[in-house]
C-alpha cells in the first residue's frame, strides 16, 4: 500500500501542546528535487567560476607568448629581407665575373633550394637556435663578400691572362682516360698519356679552352686531325682525333693565325689517326702544354662542364 502523505508531530517539552503537520507525498518531493537543483546550480557557479579564472589567465599567457613570438617573426623576416638583398648583390657579381671571364655557372647552385622545413621533416629546431643560424649566416655572407670583391679586382687586375688560361673543358662528354702513365696498346708498353680522353658520339662540338691563336690545323697517322692553340702565355692547348672538314655537317674551317676565344667551336668530335684503325669510339685527346711540357688539364678546370653543350648557334659555332 503505498503512502499518500506524511504527518510530522511535534513533541515540545514545555506543557504546550502537541503539534502535528501533514505533508503531501507530492509536496515532499517537490522540497526534495527544489534542495537538490539549488545544491547543483552552487557547485556549477563555483566550477563555472574557478573554470572561467583558469581560461582567463590562460589566455593572457597565450597573447603574451604571441606578442614575444610577432616581434620574433619580425626579426626573423627582417634578417632574412637583409640576407636576401645580400645574397641577390653576391649572385648579379657572380654572374658579371662569370659571363666576363667564362666561368660557368652550373657548377654554383649547390645549395640554392637549402632551407629548414620543420613541419614536413618533424624537427623542432628551437627558435634560438634558428636565430644563431640566421646571425651565423649573416656573418659569413658579409665575410663571403669581401672575398667575392678580393677576387673580382683580381680577376679585373689579371683579366687578360685569365682569358688565355685553358680552364674549361673542351668538349661535352665523359673523360675515359686520364692525365698519366698508363698501358699502351700500341707499343705495348707502359707510357705516359699527355691529355685527356674525352668520349662522346661523333660529331659533338669541340670548343677552344681559352683565348688564343689557331698555331697548328695538321693531320698525323698518330693524332689523325689536330689543332693547337697558342694562347701566348706560356700554354698551348692540343685537341686530337677530330673529324676532317669533309666529315662535318656544318662545315668549320680554320685558318692558322685566326683568334679564337673561349668557349668558340673549332672542330668536332670524331675518330681518325689510330682510332680509326683501333676501331676505339669516337673521342678528342685533350692536352695542356706549359712551356712545351704536358700538365693534367683537370687541374685547370674551373667548371666540369662544357661551355654549352651543343655549341648550336652561338658564336662559338660561327663558321670562320
Amino acid at each position: 500500500m503505498t503512502w499518500k502523505r506524511l504527518t510530522f508531530i511535534l513533541i515540545p517539552h514545555s506543557q504546550s501542546s502537541v503539534k502535528q503537520f501533514r505533508l503531501s507525498r507530492v509536496l515532499i518531493f517537490g522540497l526534495a528535487f527544489s534542495i537538490v537543483f539549488a545544491i547543483g546550480i552552487m557547485i556549477f557557479y563555483i566550477l563555472g567560476f574557478k573554470g572561467k579564472s583558469y581560461y582567463v589567465s590562460k589566455t593572457k599567457e597565450i597573447v603574451n607568448k604571441n606578442k614575444i613570438l610577432e616581434k620574433n617573426i619580425a626579426y626573423f623576416d627582417s634578417s632574412l629581407a637583409d640576407m636576401s638583398t645580400k645574397l641577390d648583390s653576391l649572385e648579379i657579381m657572380n654572374k658579371t665575373i662569370s659571363n666576363k671571364y667564362g666561368i660557368s655557372l652550373n657548377n654554383n647552385d649547390n645549395g640554392a633550394g637549402w632551407n629548414i622545413e620543420v613541419a614536413e621533416s618533424g624537427l623542432k629546431i628551437p627558435l634560438k637556435r634558428v636565430l644563431f643560424l640566421i646571425d651565423r649566416m649573416d656573418k659569413k655572407s658579409l665575410a663571403f663578400e669581401h672575398n667575392f670583391e678580393v677576387l673580382y679586382d683580381h680577376c679585373e687586375k689579371n683579366s687578360e691572362f685569365l682569358k688565355k688560361l685553358p680552364s674549361i673543358k673542351p668538349s661535352n662528354g665523359n673523360i675515359t682516360k686520364g692525365f698519366g702513365r698508363s698501358f699502351d696498346r700500341i707499343s705495348n708498353t707502359t707510357k705516359l698519356h699527355p691529355g685527356i680522353d674525352i668520349n662522346n658520339v661523333e660529331g659533338t662540338p669541340v670548343a677552344a679552352t681559352a683565348d688564343g691563336v689557331i698555331e697548328t690545323d695538321n693531320f698525323t697517322h698518330e693524332f689523325g686531325r689536330y689543332i693547337i692553340i697558342d694562347h701566348e702565355n706560356g700554354y698551348k692547348t692540343r685537341y686530337t682525333h677530330l673529324q676532317s672538314v669533309s666529315q662535318m655537317k656544318e662545315k668549320i674551317r680554320i685558318k692558322v693565325g685566326t683568334k679564337v676565344t673561349r668557349g668558340r667551336q673549332i672542330g668536332c668530335m670524331g675518330k681518325t689517326g689510330m682510332g680509326t684503325i683501333l676501331a676505339v669510339p669516337p673521342h678528342i685527346m685533350y692536352s695542356v702544354l706549359h712551356h712545351g711540357i704536358p700538365v693534367n688539364p683537370v687541374d685547370y678546370f674551373l667548371a666540369s662542364d662544357f661551355v654549352d653543350e651543343s655549341a648550336k648557334k652561338i658564336p662559338g659555332a660561327q663558321n670562320l
